[in-house]
């Protein structure tokens, strides 16, 4: 018989780890959800039952949200933010992850163009301006 041997790898056990992390983190933030939105039928005084006639929605669907075990679409989590008046979805992050630029560019003759790098400025000239908004 051949002695059994332990192995152990750096690499292994980061990956492990980094799952362990990643599953955690999801696990985490389901149950999160689910205590959101049951706080918020709470407030409302709303049964499962309630929730599931207003969402049309089988009361066995909201037995699953509101016990952490729900994989939820946007348009559902939506829907559930509008009926029970909370909010399950940070619209207003500011983080730097995505970062929308505006400018606007007006033809203001032949050839001659002007760019406007600022949404605030944009406004300020449109305002004085006036603007025919026909097809061209």
């Amino acid at each position: 018989m051949s002695k059994k041997t332990n192995y152990k790898s750096e690499i292994i056990s980061s990956l492990l780890e980094e799952r362990s992390n990643s599953d955690y983190n999801r696990i985490k933030n389901k149950m999160e959800l689910a205590a959101k939105i049951k706080k918020g039928m709470n407030r409302m005084g709303l049964s499962n039952s309630d929730l599931a006639l207003k969402l049309d929605k089988n009361n066995s669907v909201i037995t699953k949200w509101v016990s952490g075990t729900n994989n939820f679409t946007i348009d559902t989590l939506t829907e559930i933010q509008d009926i029970l008046n909370i909010k399950l979805i940070d619209s207003n992050d500011n983080s730097e992850l995505v970062k929308t630029e505006y400018h606007l560019i007006l033809s203001v003759g032949p050839g001659e163009k002007l760019r406007i790098d600022s949404p605030e400025s944009s406004f300020e000239v449109l305002s004085q301006l006036n603007v025919n908004l026909g097809r061209c």
